[in-house]
């Protein structure tokens, strides 16, 4: 059996959730699952010690796909944005002191599986002496100086090899076991108020929506702001990088516009364009000078006195704009999204070339191209009565041509009728011939509607839906034609 084990070494968990579609539990919580996956959870945890002799008691993990430390797969990603979320829900900054309650570091993530490494890499035996009684308890290489270990990585940067005995401690020296932490507890409780932690959690499970690329950027650099080897003058530098990511800032007059985008989101707060010129002036230090020497906000930074009063640090209250800012983000999204607005701005045309596109795009993959147009065909309905310029007919015509072709690639089919009607709305050489055409989405239609929809397939209610809609705009464009030709009895 073929799996992983991702593992937040320092984050403790009463009860299971799932974050992104993956089930985290304790490592003490080990009911249910097979015992290669139950011997692999107790070898990791017992690998995870906070310093020196301490094994750390339990951690939080999920079990999840192979790992291969020569590819980044889609899951890898996924997990790397599950900690970008958690770590970020653990950095709610402390309302008068200029730190977080946990760092990056803190919120580390291991990712690995059971493998077969090179015992060289396990035990490197350049310049370095075994502890007493450790060689004793390493696991035995056959002759090819190979051992059952597991491989993967530690925090998505460096590739990790590790076996039964190992030990693997925090990349910060000082790690914190906070006391009252606990995930499950926290990622449903304290963390989903402003900070918009519900909401990324959310977004988790959304891989296509067209902001996620970009939220996920912005939280990446808040969470490199955070860490606590980068320092104050790359903290403010990385804190500046997501504030241009999230906003999408140009290049030129990032200040203003980063005042701008804060008013815009938060309300004219007083003093934000004072906050944001500071904060852009010591960002543009650091950039060009290497630099900030000036970390501090001041009220009164008109006064050009170098005695202008100062309060608190600039990083201080960029942290708090900064989750305020992706909180509203976060929720003006999900807002959109419940009244769907940008499927509201889109034309129906531009669908029927969507469908062409995704069908042209999915060519080896037929049953996955048809599941693939299912909710544009869907808009399309939702959006018939909406007074627009009518649909160019070899637009709409085209687009159910090749959904038609790539159905009868997918068999079996239901009836005798579908599939003869499929094939003559499929015939490249009704092209030319527009009452040939109309005449085979009304045969379509009829095949359908003569079908029981429950015994369609879901391919067969896709296409039975673009030929409804189709139909529906070339119907009395078909009655007409055929009045011209003299078929009317």
């Amino acid at each position: 059996m073929s799996f992983g084990i991702a593992v937040f070494p320092c984050l403790k968990t009463s009860g299971r959730l799932r974050l992104g579609g993956l089930d985290f539990r304790s490592t003490d919580d080990v009911d249910g699952l097979p015992e290669e996956q139950r011997k692999a959870v107790r070898d990791i945890a017992d690998m995870l010690f906070l310093k020196d002799d301490l094994r750390i008691v339990s951690s939080s993990f999920a079990i999840v796909d192979s790992v291969d430390v020569n590819r980044r797969t889609a899951q890898i990603n996924l997990l790397a944005d599950i900690r970008a979320v958690v770590a970020y829900a653990y950095s709610s900054p402390h309302e008068t002191f200029d730190d977080i309650l946990l760092t990056p570091e803190e919120v580390s993530l291991i990712v690995v599986s059971p493998a077969e490494v090179s015992k060289f890499l396990v035990y490197p035996d350049n310049h370095v002496t075994p502890a007493e009684g450790s060689i004793e308890r390493r696991v035995l290489a056959d002759d090819r100086d190979m051992i059952q270990g597991y491989e993967g990585f530690y925090n998505f940067a460096e590739p990790l090899w590790v076996a039964s005995g190992s030990r693997l401690y925090p990349p910060r020296p000082q790690a914190t076991l906070n006391i009252q932490q606990d995930m499950v507890g926290d990622l449903s409780g304290p963390f989903s108020g402003r900070t918009g932690t519900e909401e990324l959690l959310r977004l988790l499970n959304r891989p296509d929506h067209p902001s996620r690329a970009r939220i996920f950027t912005a939280l990446k650099w808040y969470n490199h702001a955070n860490e606590s080897q980068a320092g104050a003058d790359r903290a403010l530098l990385n804190l500046a990088v997501a504030f241009e990511a999230l906003f999408n800032l140009p290049d030129n007059a990032k200040s203003d516009r980063l005042a701008d985008s804060i008013s815009l989101i938060l309300g004219r707060a007083e003093r934000i364009q004072d906050w944001a010129t500071q904060f852009y002036a010591a960002r543009s230090r650091v950039a060009h000078e290497g630099a900030a020497r000036e970390l501090y906000y001041r009220p009164a930074a008109k006064q050009k006195s170098a005695d202008a009063e100062r309060f608190g640090s600039l990083m201080l209250s960029g942290r708090t704009i900064f989750q305020l800012c992706i909180a509203t983000l976060l929720v003006g999204m999900a807002l959109s999204d419940e009244a769907q607005l940008s499927e509201k701005l889109i034309s129906n045309a531009e669908r029927y070339t969507r469908i062409y596109a995704l069908l042209r795009d999915a060519e080896s993959d037929p049953a996955q191209g048809l599941a693939t147009i299912t909710p544009v065909v869907e808009q399309i309905g939702r959006h018939r009565y909406i007074e627009s310029t009518p649909v160019n007919f070899d637009l709409m015509l085209g687009a159910l041509r090749r959904a038609a072709a790539v159905l009868l690639l997918c068999e079996p089919l239901s009836a005798a009728p579908i599939s003869d009607a499929l094939r003559l709305c499929a015939a490249p050489g009704a092209a030319n011939d527009l009452f040939s055409q109309l005449d085979g989405v009304r045969q379509l239609t009829i095949a359908f509607k003569a079908d029981e929809a429950a015994g369609l397939s879901e391919r067969e209610r896709v296409l039975r839906l673009l030929a409804a809609e189709v139909w529906h705009h070339t119907f009395m464009t078909y009655f007409a034609l055929k009045r011209e030709q003299g078929l009317e009895p």
